[in-house]
């Protein structure tokens, strides 16, 4: 009901993109976010040992990096696509 009252421009590609999203991706998807925290959260702990704070301010900063990388990456991707464009652009 919600995309017939918005026009698809408007609407988040997160939520463009759940229209084809199925039970075999959403299982591909719960793989790769295990692997990534399986490496991710120890590294994280192991910097912040390393720095010489608690393992759990290692876990917040990764938490947190995930949280603000979700915030911006849309704009970012973006943004990123528009150089990448103008810079390869004059060698066709």
């Amino acid at each position: 009901m919600a995309s017939s009252l918005l026009p698809e421009v408007w609407l988040p590609k997160s939520v463009l993109c759940l229209r084809d999203y199925s039970v075999s991706k959403f299982l591909r998807d719960l793989v790769a976010g295990i692997t990534v925290g399986l490496v991710a959260l120890p590294l994280a702990m192991a910097f912040a040992i390393a720095s010489g704070l608690t393992p759990q301010a290692g876990i917040y900063c990764a938490i947190t990096g995930i949280f603000a990388g979700f915030a911006v990456a849309e704009k970012l991707r973006s943004w990123v696509a528009q150089r990448f464009t103008a810079a390869v652009s004059p060698l066709f």
